[in-house]
């Protein structure tokens, strides 16, 4: 975690250099939209190559599934209200009968240019799946640390952009105590998520539910800790969940940036935020939303060791 933040860091300064070259920017959101395609496509090759992961998928993925989709709606849609809350949306205003046709020939475009968006980031992730269940590339791209360069590349492009928009880290300053209402409202519209699962699913227990939701898209620290305090058939549902929280991220950030806003992104990536997730919302939803999710992601990679305990032994 250490060496990803230090690649981000490390990219503000010459970003910062830049921010007077106008072509600068074109250039970093290019690099940072060919990182994105290449961790998509390293992340399909990784989960096609994993036969465990698909004999799981049989067993545990429709539960895993449900309760994923589940609280990543429900953090999406629990922070929708602070769009206005925080000031963060646009405001809003009456307009004409006539100005309604106009409105709607100009959202008809945006909504085909998120669709085109998913779209492309699908097929590279859909790519990916193919060729690692086929097995047709180097084993080193499968099981070696392919992922890890392209998530600090990834990184250090996101820090070039920042560096050429310093003034988006102003809007924590700006908005105080305020901005812990994107965790908060993220945490509760994710836990009533996880209460929709635990009534679809009646095989699963609600603290079971409500601990494999905390997880927050940090896959890898929830599953050990819900495996030791659960079972590992628990442990398996989280690893999936949180995969799918993880993502369904980064495959839907085109759509959930006009429906319901670019604050979607950034609850629906949790403690991905930090990395992984992080360089799609500053592609799609901008800088200023990217350090809301640097901040969202920071407080729920604290936040995860202490919410599984806590739904695990506070839950009947």
């Amino acid at each position: 975690m250490l060496t990803e933040l230090a690649c981000l860091a490390f990219g503000i300064f010459p970003g910062w250099l830049l921010r007077r070259n106008p072509a600068a920017r074109g250039l970093v959101s290019r690099a940072t939209m060919l990182t994105i395609y290449a961790m998509l496509l390293v992340l399909g090759l990784k989960l096609g190559s994993d036969e465990i992961l698909f004999q799981s998928l049989n067993q545990i993925g429709l539960q895993a599934l449900c309760i994923g989709l589940c609280c990543t709606l429900g953090s999406v849609y629990g922070v929708a209200p602070a769009h206005r809350l925080l000031g963060l949306s646009a405001p809003s205003r009456r307009v004409a009968p006539t100005d309604i046709a106009h409105d709607s020939e100009r959202r008809e475009p945006r909504l085909r240019q998120g669709l085109w968006g998913s779209l492309v980031i699908l097929s590279f992730f859909g790519l990916g799946l193919l060729l690692g269940h086929a097995e047709v590339l180097p084993d080193w791209l499968y099981t070696g640390d392919a992922s890890l360069y392209v998530l600090r590349a990834m990184l250090l492009c996101v820090g070039l952009g920042m560096g050429l928009d310093l003034a988006a880290f102003a809007v924590v300053r700006n908005l105080g105590l305020r901005v812990f209402l994107v965790p908060l409202l993220s945490l509760i519209g994710c836990w009533v998520g996880a209460i929709c699962a635990w009534a679809l699913l009646a095989e699963l227990s609600l603290r079971a539910a409500l601990a494999v939701g905390s997880g927050f898209s940090y896959y890898s620290l929830s599953s050990v800790l819900v495996s030791e305090m659960g079972g590992p058939a628990l442990g398996s549902i989280s690893l999936l969940a949180n995969v799918f929280r993880e993502l369904f991220t980064l495959l839907a950030t085109p759509l959930l940036v006009r429906f319901p806003g670019p604050l979607g992104p950034v609850a629906s990536a949790g403690a991905a935020g930090v990395d992984t997730c992080l360089p799609v919302i500053i592609h799609f939803c901008g800088e200023r939303f990217g350090v809301l999710a640097l901040f969202n992601g920071l407080v729920f990679t604290m936040l995860v060791p202490f919410l599984i305990p806590l739904t695990l032994q506070a839950f009947l």
